[in-house]
């Protein structure tokens, strides 16, 4: 599956979301991916298919904050 399919663009922003959110009420070591799949309003198989478990998720996230963050310094560098 590409990595620009719009499902998938979706369903990652939803489990980021998610996790963020859960993360203001627990600890990340509280959190389970049922949660995170309740949360987020999809079936466990599909974070499965995305993720092999909480803590990818976490990276995935981090790095694309910080791929982000970095796109917005090279757009504030060349203005």
């Amino acid at each position: 599956m590409n990595n620009l399919d719009l499902r998938v663009v979706k369903t990652r922003k939803n489990l980021y979301t998610a996790l963020l959110e859960l993360m203001k009420e627990k600890t990340f070591e509280e959190i389970k991916v049922l949660d995170i799949c309740n949360h987020a309003l999809i079936n466990r198989s599909t974070f499965y298919a995305h993720y092999n478990d909480k803590y990818e998720l976490l990276a995935d996230l981090i790095e694309d904050l910080k791929n982000s963050l970095a796109s917005e310094l090279k757009k504030n560098k060349n203005s």
